[in-house]
């Protein structure tokens, strides 16, 4: 109630607390694939393509206001989760000052990606992308960058963004915190719809709440 009431947007979908010592950012889909989490994740995956989500909407940006809200663990999850419905989807670790994904599949932080390419260190961007599993492939972030939002702006983002739509696959686009980071939202502005991210005990008020109206004025589809 309190989620629907700061962002003024339908609650998507609740995903249980996972109990016991494995990572959150682990995929739920590939572990137990019976469990809590997994089947939140699939009702997630398919409550998202009744509304467009790879229909209508080809990239979808995952945000929340600040850190620690669970925004990379969905990103991860929901990917999984897509891919293991037979869909083609590309994860995009798009924190470029500080990306977590990577760590998820035990990849080095000096791995080539999206950063390189935007700066022009890597002209082909199909070179880039790992291949995870079936149906999934990973864009990493590349070395962190200390002012992302130099990169994110105006025709490179532009020109970033035809290139993922034209893979043909359905972009799942995690992007730092929108309170921390100015690039979230131009991360966001170019994708075709956007997830907001809370958790329960943890989230603020008037910081979601701002995010939520930042993306309204922007006229970004929540």
């Amino acid at each position: 109630t309190d989620a629907e009431a700061a962002t003024g947007a339908d609650l998507a979908i609740t995903v249980p607390r996972l109990s016991g010592r494995r990572s959150g950012l682990t995929p739920a889909a590939e572990g137990d694939a019976f469990g809590a989490q997994a089947e939140a994740y699939r009702r997630l995956a398919g409550m998202l393509e009744r509304r467009g989500v790879g229909g209508d909407a080809f990239v979808l940006a995952v945000m929340s206001a600040d850190p620690g809200e669970g925004r990379s663990t969905i990103a991860v999850n929901l990917a999984h989760s897509l891919a293991r419905g037979g869909r083609a989807v590309l994860l995009v670790s798009g924190d470029l000052g500080r990306p977590s994904i990577e760590r998820v599949y035990g990849l080095k932080q000096d791995v080539r990606g999206m950063g390189e390419h935007l700066a022009g260190l890597a002209d082909e961007l199909a070179l880039l992308l790992i291949v995870i599993r079936e149906n999934l492939m990973l864009l990493p972030a590349g070395m962190p960058v200390r002012n992302p939002a130099e990169l994110l702006t105006g025709a490179r983002l532009e020109r970033l963004m035809e290139q993922l739509r034209d893979l043909g696959a359905l972009v799942v686009l995690d992007t730092p915190p929108a309170r921390w980071a100015a690039d979230a939202l131009s991360l966001a502005d170019a994708a075709d719809a956007t997830l907001i991210v809370t958790r329960a005990n943890r989230s603020r008020w008037r910081a979601t709440v701002e995010l939520a109206t930042a993306l309204r004025r922007d006229r970004v589809p929540v």
